[in-house]
């Protein structure tokens, strides 16, 4: 069924690949013209397209079938009056946004349905508020098929992009006009970092400045709908490893601040917990860890973490105490003064008393014998009590949408998950709208390779920051 599906285009998109049997999936749930009957031929809205990229064939289906057209026959009830409104409001065919709409319900549903037969959770958590269709609708016709720009938006000090003449299809190329700008508050964990490595100066949490864009890894890019401080609420973020290959979109009801002290938290634990081992995490641990807790443990965003030398180095650089922890690629003469060391009476691998349960290094990497006596010093001095800093960031962040003040957290997932869908997150287990009909486990898409997660790691010297 999806693999004979043909796209009515000639723009060429950078994020999918036409002949890729997996992708026409995610064209499926593009915005097309109503035209598009079945699933062997679709005309994509392509909205956030500008003139000059589409074809003689596309241009006039744009300007024939694409603008609002006046009409005799009223609206007959809220539904109606509703498509009407944004008909002229976003200079839109109303045809386009009722099929559009019809679309995008059917979506919703599925999305919903999924949840609550995955999560057991209540339907009415699930399922959008009728006055938060529009908002819906808004944001599904412009996460484009390579690009998410918000032309209409006109909420929360944002001024639409649009007027009469242009309407909801882009005219020339997109323009990014909204800052993320530093709150300067001491306590803001994005303007003042808790932690001291001169080099972490120079790769900040987050980039402040005007006209912010974003682009994902997969190629996919947003331009910021809304002006947008430390301190704004419900937003859908995103997350970077520093090793470039991976990245999480996520939403939140707070600021992405307090939702950064959230992921610090967890993934800072887990790193720690990986290097020390299950049974000596239970030694320093009595307590029972909670189902949350457990639910964490499993993320793809934080395993990643755990086993990424890019995000390991960044942890180490800052704890330093756990290098110890960290196996070495041992050299040939290395190894024969290791199995000297280790012939010498005094030298009984057996007395370690913590140093025998820590992970099995990756192959050809080893623990020297001083590394286990300085691992089981690491416990005897209890240095896990003061370790790690768990206001340490390990990933890039930025904010890609703003969504009403009053928005719930049904029409946050749902917006979190076109993005997910769209820009093919890889740490993220769950979201992907393309994979609700298929029996394709989505915790698949984040297979990560992770077998030398101490690959290349470097001891550096540092320095507090000023």
């Amino acid at each position: 069924m999806f693999l004979n599906c043909r796209i009515q285009s000639s723009y060429v998109p950078c994020t999918l690949n036409h002949n890729a049997s997996s992708h026409p999936r995610r064209y499926l749930l593009l915005p097309c013209y109503p035209n598009s009957n079945d699933e062997t031929s679709i005309d994509l809205l392509l909205t956030n397209i500008p003139i000059y990229q589409l074809n003689q064939q596309e241009l006039k289906q744009r300007s024939i079938d694409g603008f609002h057209q006046p009409t005799s026959v009223k609206p007959i009830n809220d539904h109606e009056r509703r498509l009407f409104t944004l008909s002229l409001l976003w200079n839109v065919n109303k045809e386009i946004l009722e099929f559009n709409f019809k679309r995008l319900m059917n979506l919703i549903n599925q999305f919903a349905e999924n949840r609550v037969h995955r999560f057991s959770t209540h339907s009415n958590r699930e399922y959008l508020h009728e006055d938060e269709y529009t908002i819906a609708l808004e944001f599904y016709l412009q996460i484009d098929i390579d690009l998410f720009y918000m032309k209409t938006c006109s909420y929360r000090g944002a001024q639409p992009a649009i007027d009469v003449s242009k309407g909801l299809f882009c005219i020339h190329e997109s323009q990014a006009q909204y800052s993320i700008i530093a709150c300067q508050q001491r306590s803001c964990c994005l303007c003042y970092p808790s932690y001291t490595l001169t080099y972490r100066s120079y790769q900040p949490i987050i980039q402040f400045g005007p006209n912010r864009r974003h682009s994902f890894i997969n190629g996919y890019r947003s331009i910021l709908n809304c002006p947008v401080t430390c301190t704004t609420k419900n937003i859908i973020y995103v997350l970077t490893c520093p090793c470039n290959k991976f990245d999480y979109v996520g939403e939140t009801s707070v600021s992405l601040a307090n939702r950064l002290s959230f992921h610090q938290a967890h993934v800072n634990r887990i790193i720690q917990e990986f290097l020390l081992g299950k049974q000596n995490t239970s030694h320093i641990r009595n307590e029972i860890k909670s189902f949350e807790t457990l639910v964490k443990n499993d993320m793809k965003l934080y395993q990643h973490s755990a086993h990424c030398p890019s995000a390991l180095q960044w942890f180490l650089d800052e704890n330093p105490e756990y290098w110890p922890f960290i196996p070495q690629k041992l050299t040939e003469s290395q190894e024969q003064d290791e199995e000297k060391d280790i012939l010498t009476p005094m030298m009984d691998m057996n007395q370690f008393t913590y140093a025998n349960d820590v992970p099995e290094p990756p192959n050809n990497y080893r623990f020297s014998f001083k590394q286990k006596m300085e691992m089981d010093r690491f416990f005897q001095e209890k240095k896990y009590l003061n370790s790690p800093n768990l206001h340490l960031d390990l990933y890039q962040a930025s904010i890609v949408a703003v969504l009403p003040n009053n928005a719930s957290e049904a029409l946050r997932r749902f917006v979190e998950a076109l993005f997910i869908t769209h820009a093919e997150t890889k740490l993220n287990t769950i979201g992907h709208l393309d994979q609700l009909t298929t029996s394709r486990n989505t915790d698949q898409i984040a297979s990560i390779d992770c077998n030398e997660w101490c690959r290349d790691l470097i001891r550096r010297s540092y320095t507090n920051i000023e």
